[in-house]
């Protein structure tokens, strides 16, 4: 096991850690769905909406990222998405209203997006040829591990009610991101 995380170069450590931070709302995004369904007693889809819109910022939009990053790299870009994700699912638990629900959700989906290309091209290029399978291997893996943390961080922190701790939510987040700001060149 040693052997094998030294042969990963450090960066796609915290690019995996970014990867898995970003991917926390990818867990935590179902679980909170209930959530504004009965603050604003809304249909079914109304909740369709807001997944809808997840979807076509986290996903779809994606290529035009990649596209956009193979232009002109933007390094930054990866902990800015992470950020965004940290912060935009609490404050979409703490909304006013539907309409800023679908708005700040969809901004979620654009922090994920933003990262995603860029992140997986950078754990690439920071690894030599013979080491990329398990480079990228380890990349993907930060994904789902943070997914699969996102749904039981999030959860862990609504049964204590919907307040002030909600926020600790973007707290690992916002470390890796911060980290992530760190390693980029000037």
């Amino acid at each position: 096991v040693a052997a094998f995380v030294k042969s990963v170069p450090k960066p796609v450590w915290l690019i995996s850690a970014n990867h898995g931070a970003v991917d926390l709302t990818a867990g935590a995004f179902f679980i909170v769905l209930p959530y504004p369904k009965a603050k604003f007693d809304l249909s079914y889809l109304e909740i369709t909406a807001i997944v809808l819109v997840n979807s076509l910022t986290a996903s779809i939009v994606q290529p035009l990222f990649g596209y956009i990053c193979d232009k002109k790299p933007r390094a930054w870009l990866m902990p800015l998405g992470c950020l965004v994700t940290a912060v935009t699912l609490p404050l979409a638990i703490f909304a006013p209203s539907y309409g800023i629900v679908l708005l700040l959700i969809g901004i979620n989906g654009l922090g994920s997006a933003s990262f995603h290309p860029l992140g997986a091209k950078t754990a690439n290029l920071v690894t030599d040829y013979n080491r990329k399978g398990r480079s990228l291997s380890v990349f993907s893996m930060g994904g789902s591990l943070g997914a699969m943390a996102g749904s039981v961080y999030i959860s862990a922190l609504m049964k204590l009610g919907i307040g002030w701790h909600i926020w600790l939510y973007s707290l690992p987040s916002i470390v890796v991101a911060l980290s992530m700001f760190r390693m980029i060149p000037d």
